[in-house]
């Protein structure tokens, strides 16, 4: 019987789990990738509609660099956001373990 989650074994006291097809990434690691991936994606999409819109306003070329810097910005802040957002709840579940 063939599972889509393989179970991982322990090998000596070294904490990390090493599963049956060679991958060894533990549990933590694979929650970091899985944020990582998020946050890029999120940043991503993000550009993608401000420079949509800002291509909805064209303009001289002074104004057009002024619109894709608004739109960096505006991208880094709200990624920003949502991280702060992203490391409030996970201090929060911090403080809840050490009660």
């Amino acid at each position: 019987m063939l599972s889509s989650t393989p179970i991982p074994t322990l090998r000596g006291g070294g904490g990390t789990a090493v599963l049956d097809q060679g991958n060894v990434l533990t549990l933590r690691d694979q929650e970091a990738k899985l944020d990582q991936i998020q946050k890029d994606n999120f940043g991503l999409k993000l550009k993608i509609h401000f420079l949509e819109e800002a291509l909805r306003k064209t303009g001289t070329a002074f104004q057009q660099a002024t619109l894709k810097e608004n739109v960096e910005l505006k991208t880094d802040k709200l990624t920003l956001e949502q991280e702060l957002k992203r490391q409030r709840k996970r201090l929060q579940d911090a403080a809840h373990e050490l009660e």
